[in-house]
C-alpha cells in the first residue's frame, strides 16, 4: 500500500492486538501496573517509518529478534508497525486515545529536513506523556543539501518553548559533521501545572 503526506498512515499488526500506538520511529509506551519493581513495567514497542518496505523487511525482523533475546515473561505480546507520514500521525493516536500517552520516544535520523523537523515535533508534541515524558533524538548536527540536523531542531525547539532540549551526547569520529543525541521533556517549572 503506498501512501502520501495527506494518507492517514498504514498499519499492521503482528502478533496478537495491541492496545498501544507509537508515532513514528520507535516509541515505547511503558505502563504502570502494580507497584513492585521490573514486573511492573508492560512495555509494547511500537515502530514507524516512511516507508513500509523498511518496517517489514527490516524493523519487524528485528523487532521479533530481540523479542526472542527476553525472558517469556516480559516479551511484548505484538508490535504495531505505521508507515508514512508524520504529519498524519497525531490524529491517529488521537482517534485512538492515545496522544500524550508515551513515557519514551526514541528517534535516530530523523531530522533531516526543516519539513521534516516540523512534522516529528508535532507528532512528539502529540504523543509524548506531560510532564513526566522523554523524547531521544539521535541525528547529525547538519545534513547537507537538506538544511536539517541538531543545530536546526534545538533552534525549533527552543522557539516553540514547550520542551526544553539538552544534548546528552556527543559522537566526533573527526569525519567532520559531529552526531548528537538531543534529550527533549518538559521544563520542570510546568511539573505542578499537569498533577
Amino acid at each position: 500500500m503506498q501512501t502520501s503526506a495527506s494518507d492517514a498512515p498504514f498499519q499492521f499488526n503482528f502478533g496478537a492486538a495491541s492496545d498501544n500506538v507509537a508515532p513514528s520511529l520507535k516509541a515505547f509506551g511503558i505502563e504502570e501496573q502494580k507497584p513492585s519493581p521490573l514486573s511492573s513495567v508492560e512495555v509494547r514497542p511500537p515502530a514507524s517509518d516512511f516507508n513500509k518496505e523498511v518496517l517489514t523487511a527490516l524493523t519487524s525482523q528485528n523487532v521479533t529478534a530481540n523479542r526472542q533475546r527476553l525472558p517469556k515473561s516480559r516479551r511484548p505480546v505484538s508490535a504495531r508497525y505505521f508507515c508514512g507520514d508524520w504529519s498524519s500521525l497525531g490524529s491517529l493516536l488521537a482517534s485512538e486515545n492515545l496522544g500524550g500517552t508515551y513515557d519514551i520516544i526514541i528517534s535516530a535520523e530523523t531530522i533531516y529536513s526543516l519539513e521534516s523537523q516540523q512534522q516529528l515535533f508535532h507528532c512528539i508534541k502529540q504523543a509524548i506523556k506531560p510532564p513526566t515524558g522523554i523524547a531521544y533524538i539521535a541525528a547529525k548536527t547538519y545534513y547537507f543539501g537538506v538544511g536539517g540536523g541538531t543545530t536546526s531542531f534545538k533552534k525549533l525547539l527552543k522557539s516553540d518553548g514547550m520542551l526544553e532540549v539538552t544534548t546528552v551526547a556527543t559522537i566526533d569520529e573527526g569525519g567532520g559533521n559531529k552526531r548528537e543525541i538531543l534529550k527533549l521533556k518538559f521544563p520542570d517549572n510546568i511539573v505542578p501545572y499537569f498533577l
